[in-house]
């Protein structure tokens, strides 16, 4: 064997070895991506519940507050902005998981449960609709445009139409 020859079959070993490497590369870093989604998933849950947990200790503080605004009862000023506290707070703990979800790629799963819970709570609340449609105008006045919580309310508002039309339906 000549010294061309061996230098061009080591050459194919090198590029055979070489290609192998880059196949184990590429399905190590998808390992891994999918480790790190299912961990930013588990993440995100996490913070939803303890979105809930801090929530759930507001409402507990002001019960009648609550239950009142979402009613739709008129409420006093000071109820008005109890209220409007636990309603951001509300928000909050849907949009806050919803952001981490789409932030990795997983708002077809994750993503929307929180956006249809955010929808069906408006949805069956006069006084969180009420809540939800000054909210919005506050954010456009603000100006919101080309930021996360425009897709956010977008998709809420698309849910609530959802709802809205379903509902259209079976009274039909």
């Amino acid at each position: 064997m000549s010294t061309l020859e061996f230098s061009q079959l080591l050459g194919n070993y090198g590029e055979f070895i070489g290609a192998i490497a880059i196949v184990v590369t590429l399905i190590y870093l998808a390992v891994q991506l999918r480790q790190n989604t299912a961990i930013a998933i588990i993440n995100g849950t996490e913070d939803a519940g303890a979105m809930l947990f801090y929530w759930a200790e507001l409402v507990a503080e002001n019960p009648q507050v609550w239950v009142k605004g979402l009613s739709g009862e008129d409420l006093s000023a000071e109820e008005s902005a109890v209220f409007w506290v636990l309603a951001i707070a509300s928000d909050f703990r849907h949009f806050t998981p919803w952001l981490r979800a789409n932030s990795i790629g997983a708002s077809d799963q994750l993503g929307r449960q929180f956006v249809r819970s955010q929808a069906f709570d408006i949805y069956t609340s006069p006084g969180l609709l009420a809540f939800w449609q000054k909210h919005q105008e506050r954010l456009n006045h603000i100006g919101i445009s080309g930021l996360p919580g425009e897709g956010w309310i977008t998709a809420v508002n698309e849910q609530i139409r959802r709802f809205q039309e379903a509902s259209t339906d079976q009274k039909k």
